[in-house]
């Protein structure tokens, strides 16, 4: 089955790299967490006015700003790892030095794609939202047979999501295809796909499933959850890694913009 196939090398490609896997997430995450924790002092203390109601009001605004600022810090931390471990799986791109490479502009462009293909499924899922209120309000759906209408919804989703989204390692090595390419690549194995998303949700929830079992002590903990979200960041990106190299190591994609490169080589 195609979609084991990928699950099953995505697996073995976290744990064969797993000091790399560490390097690249770890290291940026830290830094992301240790600028977020110097943000919230830099700007909830400067932001603090004098007396009591100044003080309040002041202090509101400053943790609203605080909170956008970690936002922003957080998910450019998040989209360097992914554009860093794509590379490196794709073109065996180690860096140098303790921290990957920062590529602005990729970076950039992959933000600005899955922020597209993320508002694609919102407004989907606002119609079928609006859908299925209409028709619990007309008295063709009960409240209950609706609710359970959602975890389907997140999963048809999570598969929309999975088939556009190998534009993204396209992205990071610099070779950008289209989403209709994505789409298209992937219609013949629309099952394993599928499959894909109910392997990724399972193996995603099931560490933290397990860590909630057991009370090790608050700084276990902490440090269990932040390994467990740094297996599901790798794990994620690695599904799309090669579900592209799956769906393109034959026939690279020519770039967009460049017809005149070389094709990229995809390591096996």
């Amino acid at each position: 089955m195609i979609g084991w196939e990928i699950f099953q090398k995505s697996i073995g490609r976290i744990f064969s790299n797993f000091s790399q896997a560490i390097k690249i997430g770890g290291g940026i995450l830290l830094v992301a967490f240790v600028l977020e924790v110097g943000l919230i002092f830099l700007i909830t203390g400067n932001l603090i006015g004098q007396g009591v109601y100044s003080r309040a009001g002041v202090g509101i605004a400053g943790g609203g700003v605080a909170t956008a600022v970690i936002a922003v810090v957080h998910l450019l931390a998040i989209f360097w790892i992914a554009v860093s471990w794509h590379r490196f799986l794709l073109l065996e791109e180690t860096g140098i030095g303790i921290l990957s490479k920062w590529r602005w502009r990729v970076v950039l462009s992959y933000l600005v794609q899955s922020v597209l293909i993320g508002l694609m499924i919102v407004v989907a899922m606002l119609v079928f939202a609006l859908l299925v209120y209409g028709l619990a309000t007309i008295g063709i759906l009960t409240a209950s047979i609706g609710s359970l209408l959602y975890p389907v919804a997140f999963i048809v989703a999570s598969y929309l999501v999975l088939r556009l989204s190998a534009i993204l390692p396209a992205i990071a090595i610099e070779k950008p295809i289209s989403m209709g390419a994505s789409w298209q690549a992937s219609d013949t194995i629309k099952g394993a796909v599928l499959l894909l998303v109910f392997l990724s949700l399972v193996i995603s929830a099931l560490p933290g499933f397990l860590l909630g079992m057991v009370d090790l002590g608050v700084a276990v903990n902490a440090l269990g959850r932040f390994a467990i979200y740094l297996f599901q960041l790798i794990f994620s990106i690695t599904i799309l890694t090669t579900l592209y190299e799956y769906l393109f190591k034959e026939k690279p994609p020519s770039p967009a913009k460049d017809e005149g490169s070389k094709p990229v080589k995809i390591t096996q």
